[in-house]
């Protein structure tokens, strides 16, 4: 298979194609190798392509909780754009912010697990922002799998 990057629609239609031939290849083969290739390339030209607004970060949980702390799961099962440094607001009426929680998850990159941060007093909120301040690779790009608040 001749590889190249991916330019066009056809081009990449292509590329969706002769992955599905590949895709479940045992690790270590010639065949899994070319899927992790066209993998990078389809994710390229889909990122180029067809980009993603990120998504607002304000969430609104309907009623007023009493918050303890927040959870965090990183994104997509990698550790690339895993968030390593975070604020955590909480607002009653989603205008007036208040920071509850801002720091570093220790060892998230070699652990990309679900982090817990605790606060230091329970917060009224009916509003919780998540602001993800940077990655452990510093490329810019964050991932979330998840994000909840303790009650």
């Amino acid at each position: 298979m001749n590889i190249k990057p991916i330019r066009t629609e056809n081009d990449y239609k292509r590329a969706l194609v002769n992955l599905e031939d590949v895709f479940d290849a045992p690790k270590g083969t010639s065949k899994n190798d070319l899927a992790e290739v066209l993998i990078t390339l389809i994710d390229k030209y889909e990122s180029e392509r067809y980009p993603i607004d990120a998504p607002d970060p304000i969430e609104a949980m309907g009623e007023i909780l009493d918050a303890t702390g927040f959870t965090y799961l990183p994104g997509n099962g990698s550790e690339s754009g895993v968030v390593e440094h975070y604020r955590f607001m909480v607002s009653l009426d989603g205008k007036r912010w208040e920071e509850s929680a801002s720091g570093y998850f220790g060892n998230i990159k070699n652990n990309p697990v679900l982090q817990e941060v605790r606060f230091i007093k329970t917060q009224k909120c009916r509003y919780f922002r998540f602001e993800a301040l940077s990655d452990v690779d510093g490329n810019n790009q964050r991932t979330v799998d998840e994000v909840g608040v303790i009650n």
